[in-house]
């Protein structure tokens, strides 16, 4: 009781007849973080699930970066980023960086990655993502 569901009618209302349906999902508790977004997606149709096949795909990617994967990018690992996505984010895909260089000086950097760099990643799934999206962002800054 008290949770949102997403439900599939089997009998539409009419004059004088309740709606009849069956639940296919639970989404969790009305007060759950994000339940909002998760709500208006369903409400407004905007593609959510992977089909079989990319998410197969997806799966047989490996755990560890390849070097090939490294051809033209700029490798951030060794880099100390830190999250600035909130706690109830579906991605963290957003960082900042600072660290002091000089006396008096800083370095700074934000970082956001954003679909059309992961679009490129793999076939199905590229194409299983909504086109919807800013490029990404790099800007690195120093202050006095």
């Amino acid at each position: 009781m008290g949770q949102v569901v997403s439900v599939e009618l089997i009998e539409y209302p009419d004059r004088y007849v309740q709606p009849v349906g069956r639940v296919v999902e639970v989404l969790g508790d009305i007060d759950d973080p994000g339940m909002e977004i998760e709500i208006a997606v369903r409400k407004y149709g905007v593609p959510h699930e992977f089909s079989h096949a990319a998410a197969k795909e997806a799966t047989a990617l490996p755990d560890e970066v390849r070097q090939a994967d490294l051809d033209h990018r700029i490798d951030l690992r060794d880099v100390p980023l830190v999250t600035i996505d909130g706690e109830d984010a579906r991605d963290f895909d957003d960082a900042v960086y600072c660290e002091p260089v000089k006396l008096g000086r800083t370095k700074a950097g934000a970082w956001s990655w954003r679909l059309p760099t992961c679009r490129t990643m793999c076939g199905r799934a590229r194409r299983s993502i909504p086109t919807r999206s800013i490029a990404p962002r790099r800007c690195i800054s120093r202050a006095a």
